[in-house]
């Protein structure tokens, strides 16, 4: 989607997010959030025998964002612009690394990207959001074809709205259909299959009906359990997914379809913090769990039972998620616009 040109009026605040950026790229840590500055202001403070900050002070506010910059390298017109447009307020804070100018939103009305481009949330921001456009779920409708979107809640989003490229609803009421399966209200440690069942049984049945050209699914317990960091929750979990993806392989067969199996990210094949050497880290006599996203590369498997040599059978190598859209594409038989990353196959 195309953004419409900034009108006449919006000069200064076009003007005002340039300099933001300029500012952005002279300044430490541009966007504080209010706990930040707290501290810093609390540590300061003692360090010069004060308390620092207090409770009434507007750094405490909770509620407030606030950005700071150094006032040395911001001239008085780029300030009042700050106040004028934005209706802010400014004050001097002594930070550790000496005076800035800290600049209070008020009523959080400022934020450095736009969240929101079908609402144009909030209506004052620094930088625009990337558009995204051209993106495979548009191409596909444009190009007939009748796609399914499926997930539980904690993934919905991403095989909807983010796959379509922040975009909200559907780009053909009679081309896609979207089902959400409402994930469950407890720890996922507590309930580690989460939704897979339920959502496997859909897809089954999707794919039996014929209706559909493309479905794309997303598992959400590889990556939620794993955040967990609960060892024996993480087995179920995956196993869980070796089930339901050996149930979905199994109706691919039956309909002559492919399969791709891929990942943005790992979670689950990392459980363990390790120290630079690579041992795991012990804490308390146990190891110590690890919650983050892994830095693993991730598989892509193309499952092709009615392969008649179109490609080879290697595939190219050092891709990323972003080959998946060209992929697919190329297997529906059609071929992706120029300007996509490359699919990993190796067409003939």
């Amino acid at each position: 989607m195309r953004r419409p040109a900034i009108p006449p009026g919006e000069a200064a605040l076009a003007r005002l997010r340039r300099e933001a950026l300029m500012i952005n790229a002279i300044a430490q840590g541009m966007l504080s959030t209010t706990a930040d500055l707290a501290t810093q202001s609390a540590r300061t403070g003692a360090a010069a025998g004060g308390s620092g900050a207090s409770t009434g002070d507007r750094l405490t506010l909770s509620a407030e964002a606030l950005l700071t910059y150094q006032s040395s390298q911001t001239d008085k017109n780029t300030r009042n612009l700050w106040e004028s447009q934005f209706g802010l307020t400014s004050g001097t804070q002594m930070l550790e690394n000496g005076h800035r100018q800290v600049t209070t939103i008020e009523g959080s009305n400022l934020t450095v990207m736009e969240y929101d481009g079908d609402t144009h949330a909030p209506s004052h921001y620094l930088v625009n959001p990337p558009e995204i456009d051209r993106t495979m779920g548009e191409y596909l409708c444009a190009s007939g074809v009748r796609q399914l979107a499926i997930s539980e809640t904690q993934k919905f989003g991403h095989v909807t709205y983010f796959f379509n490229g922040n975009r909200s609803g559907k780009f053909n009421d009679k081309l896609e259909d979207y089902i959400e399966i409402r994930s469950d209200i407890v720890p996922f440690e507590q309930r580690p299959w989460m939704k897979a069942a339920e959502i496997t049984d859909a897809v089954i049945s999707a794919i039996a009906s014929g209706k559909y050209g493309m479905i794309r699914l997303n598992f959400a317990n590889g990556d939620m359990v794993g955040h967990t960091g609960v060892y024996q929750s993480v087995l179920v979990a995956v196993e869980t997914l070796d089930i339901c993806v050996r149930r979905i392989r199994e109706a691919v067969d039956a309909a002559g379809g492919v399969m791709v199996i891929t990942a943005d990210h790992g979670n689950s094949d990392d459980m363990y913090e390790h120290d630079k050497k690579g041992n795991v880290k012990m804490e308390d006599g146990r190891p110590a769990r690890k919650t983050s996203h892994s830095l693993n590369p991730v598989p892509c498997i193309v499952y092709d039972p009615g392969f008649k040599g179109e490609y080879t059978p290697e595939l190219k190598t050092g891709l990323g998620i972003s080959s998946i859209p060209a992929t697919c594409m190329e297997l529906l038989g059609f071929v992706p616009p120029a300007d996509y990353d490359s699919g990993v196959l190796n067409m003939k």
